[in-house]
């Protein structure tokens, strides 16, 4: 792989974290105005701890280490390293803040503080070390932090709350489409047609009304996950959550008693 092809693979994983980190912040916001501010900010800090900082790390044992020695960008590479460290600690901020004000603003803290180090990345380490010769495709080559793996399935997933088994998400891969016929789907629920101040709960209440084998849709503008957060705070291991449809424009999730 040539410097350009992985400078440009680096760049589209960039562009991913990017916008996972600009719609989980996103969620923060608007959960601080809606009432769910805590169970957003818990899955921006599961997503920095699971793809960010470990994101972070392997740059500093690969492109960093590699940056340190060149004359060029030696005091770029420390001042990123210094970034890492912010980022790091904003992260522990939003995950120590208690109300919806701090929540947000903690949020937003390390949404920006993140794309402004990408853009130092993708702007200026990666054309310096370039031009200073360094071949890049051996130090990046095959790690997922750096690339993403498998087109980035798995990170996709995991902000979205699908994997192929049990994780932190707690959530099942998608099954685009229609429910499994193992499903009787007992209620379709359009979030947005329901009153604010009871939103959450009416789903809620909805969910823990199904019996076994039964199942309830969501059908939603937005990624309704805050509320699959929910479900599994209050019930864990109790009920799946998998996306029938993902957006951009809609999502459908099927909500079923384990």
């Amino acid at each position: 792989m040539s410097n350009e092809e992985t400078i440009a693979a680096v760049h589209a994983h960039h562009g991913r974290m990017a916008a996972d980190v600009q719609r989980l912040s996103e969620q923060v916001r608007d959960g601080a105005r809606r009432g769910y501010a805590r169970t957003a900010g818990q899955a921006l800090v599961a997503w920095c701890r699971d793809e960010l900082l470990p994101h972070a790390l392997a740059e500093e044992s690969t492109l960093y280490a590699a940056g340190a020695g060149l004359p060029a960008t030696a005091l770029l590479v420390s001042a990123m390293t210094a970034d890492h460290r912010a980022i790091q600690a904003a992260v522990e901020r939003l995950a120590q803040a208690q109300d919806a004000v701090d929540l947000a603003a903690a949020a937003a803290v390390v949404e920006s503080s993140f794309l402004v180090h990408l853009t130092k990345e993708n702007d200026q380490l990666l054309p310096a070390l370039d031009a200073a010769g360094v071949d890049l495709a051996p130090l990046v080559g095959g790690m997922e932090e750096l690339l993403g793996g498998d087109d980035d399935a798995h990170r996709h997933d995991h902000v979205h709350g699908r994997t192929d088994g049990p994780c932190a998400c707690h959530h099942a891969h998608p099954a685009h489409g229609g429910p499994p016929a193992s499903v009787r789907v007992t209620a379709e629920i359009h979030p947005q047609t329901l009153p604010p101040a009871v939103r959450h709960e009416t789903i809620l209440a909805t969910v823990d009304a199904l019996g076994p084998g039964e199942g309830l849709v969501l059908v939603a503008g937005h990624d309704p996950r805050p509320v699959g957060a929910q479900i599994h705070d209050r019930w864990p291991g109790a009920f799946t959550w998998t996306y029938l449809e993902d957006g951009p424009s809609s999502w459908r999730v099927l909500v079923a008693r384990a």
